[in-house]
């Protein structure tokens, strides 16, 4: 019997008004389906543990699972998330293994249960469709609900000792090395309100990186997506700086009060500097003009004489031009359409010209590891298939095609030549569900 023929038997009708067989062969597949489900979260969890997903090009771990499977980004965070999940819910997981559970059941217990409730809930949820689990598993209790807060004791009396005054300070600058450093001391009330922006503008990125996220209302995980909090910082200070600026209120380019200044000397070489700022390594400053607006300072004698008009690097209509042709970010199994960066191969500091031969679109994740060698890229951009893209290592990226079993193999053979448990999945009686009946042992 195939996945795709009836047999002839199939014209027996059981209890359900459907053929006998057309249930039994149900069954199977969705039991085959629950296994490599499963196991697929089991190889996600073992490059989670092992770091296996890190590699060149590789902005997280739902970028390598997207990519190595083929499978969208939504559905490679939800993978990312069960791999995570069942780590911690070892019983759910042997079960799930087993084919008993299906993805969306698994995905509703990842959400609500602990490891307090990992077995209860094991036994529990292969009888209950995903509708009754998620009434089901919103009344577990939380091991925090009846936690008295630590150093309090009810009705000590005696007063609250006077608050004593918080400095306020903030101090930057940089290190030896050029990075750039900064501490903030607040009072508790100022410092909220700084909790409060930075999640929004980290929540920000997320939504930049990626466009196509499901938009439902629901705060995206942004700690699942190697999004992070400097990467949150820099954002906020970015979106201040235009808020701030009264050229970019005003519909015009930014001013020169806003603009980051970098200082090149095209006649000698001597190395980039920021703005009464530090030396920066050559990849930065690489990076920092290749999709930029510049403008060119005559020297004279080690004097600055003259400045030519702003311009970019990269004019609108050629931006245009590129990001059309290349349709998004063109490393392997990168999904950025939107917010691209025009990288030169030949770096416009080192006078590769600005013309779509030498042009190429990336996402800011991926232009930056190009400028700091942890990706490298070669070819003609101009082609199709004109690129090719390297770790540092020197590995290619490229795709793993998938290896179906041959047309035709029965699902319980598939599964049995690729190492998996036997399908055995039936569904959930359906009955309606009294709450009333379902009792959770308190952690």
């Amino acid at each position: 019997m195939s996945l795709t023929e009836a047999p002839p038997e199939a014209a027996s009708v059981g209890g359900g008004g459907w053929p006998s067989s057309l249930e039994e062969r149900l069954a199977e597949v969705v039991g085959l389906v629950n296994v490599c489900v499963a196991e697929l979260v089991a190889l996600v969890g073992e490059a989670l543990r092992t770091g296996a997903w890190e590699g060149a090009g590789i902005r997280s771990p739902e970028h390598w699972v997207a990519w190595r499977c083929g499978v969208s980004p939504s559905r490679a965070r939800r993978l990312v998330g069960l791999a995570r999940a069942m780590a911690r819910l070892p019983e759910t997981a042997a079960v799930f293994a087993g084919g008993r559970l299906g993805e969306d059941q698994a995905a509703v217990i990842a959400r609500h249960a602990g490891p307090e409730h990992d077995g209860q809930v094991a036994e529990l949820a292969p009888s209950l469709t995903v509708p009754q689990l998620r009434r089901v598993l919103a009344g577990l209790p939380r091991g925090e609900d009846n936690a008295e807060t630590p150093g309090t004791t009810a009705g000590d009396g005696g007063g609250d000792p006077p608050t004593p005054t918080v400095p306020r300070s903030v101090a930057m600058g940089h290190r030896d090395d050029g990075s750039f450093w900064c501490s903030i001391r607040l009072p508790a009330e100022e410092g909220a309100r700084v909790e409060r922006a930075l999640p929004e503008a980290r929540t920000a990125v997320f939504r930049l990186r990626h466009p196509d996220a499901a938009d439902d209302g629901a705060d995206p995980p942004v700690e699942l997506a190697g999004v992070t909090w400097a990467d949150g910082l820099v954002h906020l200070a970015h979106t201040a700086l235009g808020a701030l600026d009264p050229a970019t209120r005003a519909g015009r380019p930014p001013g020169e009060r806003t603009q980051v200044l970098v200082h090149l000397d095209a006649d000698r070489p001597t190395p980039p500097r920021l703005h009464l700022g530090p030396v920066l390594p050559a990849a930065t400053a690489d990076l920092l003009t290749c999709d930029a607006t510049v403008r060119a300072v005559l020297w004279r004698d080690g004097v600055p004489v003259a400045r030519g008009r702003r311009r970019r690097t990269v004019d609108p209509g050629l931006r245009t031009l590129v990001e059309h042709r290349d349709g998004g970010c063109r490393v392997p199994g990168c999904d950025q359409r939107r917010w691209l960066h025009v990288h030169h191969v030949v770096h416009w500091r080192h006078g590769g010209p600005t013309d779509p031969d030498n042009l190429v679109a990336l996402c800011s994740a991926h232009h930056r590891m190009v400028h700091t060698g942890e990706l490298r890229l070669a070819g003609d951009p101009s082609r199709p298939d004109g690129l090719r893209f390297h770790g540092r290592d020197g590995r290619p990226l490229v795709p793993a095609p998938p290896h179906p079993p041959p047309r035709g193999t029965p699902p319980g053979d598939a599964a049995r030549a690729a190492g998996l448990p036997d399908p055995a999945w039936s569904p959930p009686p359906g009955e309606p569900l009294d709450t009333r009946w379902v009792s959770w042992d308190r952690p």
